[in-house]
C-alpha cells in the first residue's frame, strides 16, 4: 500500500537514479515497516524547473511524498523520514535544503490493494489479509502470505 512519489524540478534524474531512489525507497520501507516489497510504489513526476517554488522563488527541488499505512508509529516514520532524505541527496546531490520529505498516514479503509480493503495494523488482520490475497492471486501474492 505505501505510495512514495518523487516530484522534481530542475533535477532531471537518469534512469540509474531513479532506479537507486526507487530501489532504495523499497529497501527503506521494506526494512522499517517489514511490509512485503510488491507492495510498495514509487513514482516519479518531473516538472520542467519554473513550476516548483520555494519562498517565492524558482529553484531546484526534489519533494518524496509518502503515503503509507495507519499504525506505523512516530519512530518508524521518523527513521523512513531520515533515510529518505539522505537518499535523495546522495543520490541527486542536491543540496539538503531542496530536499523535501513528508511521510502521512492513511488509515487503513482508504486503500485497497488487488480489489481488497487494507487491514488494520495488528498481525491478525494483516495475516487474514495476505492470506485474502495470496486465494485471489496466488501467484503474485503466495509469497507475501507465507512470510
Amino acid at each position: 500500500m505505501p505510495v512514495y512519489q518523487c516530484v522534481t524540478s530542475g533535477i532531471d534524474l537518469t534512469e540509474e537514479q531513479r532506479d537507486r531512489i526507487a530501489t532504495g525507497i523499497t529497501t527503506i520501507h521494506h526494512d522499517e515497516t517489514n511490509a512485503p516489497e510488491p507492495f510498495i510504489r514509487v513514482v516519479f513526476t518531473p516538472l520542467p524547473l519554473g513550476l516548483m517554488y520555494t519562498a517565492g522563488k524558482v529553484e531546484p527541488s526534489i519533494i518524496i511524498n509518502g503515503g503509507i499505512r495507519y499504525g506505523r508509529g512516530e519512530v518508524i516514520r521518523r527513521a523512513i523520514m531520515e533515510k529518505l532524505h539522505r537518499l535523495a541527496v546522495e543520490v541527486t546531490g542536491s543540496p539538503e535544503d531542496h530536499v523535501l520529505i513528508v511521510v502521512s498516514d492513511t488509515p487503513n479503509g482508504w486503500a485497497m490493494e488487488a480489489g481488497i480493503m487494507m487491514p488494520e495494523p495488528f498481525p491478525e488482520a494483516e495475516a487474514a489479509w495476505f492470506q485474502a490475497l495470496a486465494d485471489k492471486l496466488p501467484a503474485r501474492f503466495a509469497a507475501a502470505s507465507a512470510g
